[in-house]
């Protein structure tokens, strides 16, 4: 195998686990944003529903 695909082959495996590693961070970082926000749009529907 020459150096070239030696190289392409290690970027492409390279990118694959950093994609993966992307991945993982922003499952962790935003958990549930739909549910949280619907949540507190509950939350304050209810709110208004006792303040009227």
């Amino acid at each position: 195998m020459n150096d070239f695909l030696y190289q392409e082959r290690l970027t492409k495996e390279y990118r694959r686990n950093m994609i993966a590693v992307a991945k993982k961070q922003s499952q962790h970082s935003s958990p549930r944003p739909k549910k949280t926000s619907s949540g507190i749009f509950k939350a304050l529907l209810k709110l208004s529903a006792t303040l009227r």
